[in-house]
């Protein structure tokens, strides 16, 4: 009953907000375009609603663009379910990874070197 609830209140608020700026089609579209999954029906929530508010400044840009106000055309990418905050803890994870790999990989070569 609790997931019949949860699904309920999940289809109600995509329908209200594929009313708004876009569709539930875009939304599948984009999960399966860029491989996205979610842990949680809420998780996936607050990712919709941000993947919405892209598609709206996205599309109020490309308007800017099409008027030729602006030179460069704006597309949906794989942080475009992500917030600010979201894509700046995701380049400060990838920024550590590769730090970490190339310390290993420097000192590596130094232990090569020395034998």
């Amino acid at each position: 009953m609790k997931i019949q609830i949860e699904i309920l209140i999940v289809t109600s608020l995509i329908a209200f907000a594929c009313a708004q700026s876009c569709t539930q089609g875009d939304w599948l579209e984009y999960k399966k375009n860029f491989n996205k999954t979610y842990k949680s029906i809420q998780d996936e929530l607050h990712h919709y609603d941000t993947f919405c508010d892209t598609i709206y400044i996205i599309d109020e840009h490309n308007a800017v663009y099409r008027r030729g106000e602006v030179t460069y055309e704006k597309k949906l990418d794989k942080f475009s379910d992500m917030t600010a905050e979201e894509v700046a803890e995701y380049f400060a994870k990838q920024g550590k990874k590769r730090r970490r790999g190339g310390r290993r990989k420097m000192l590596q070569q130094q232990t090569e070197d020395q034998q």
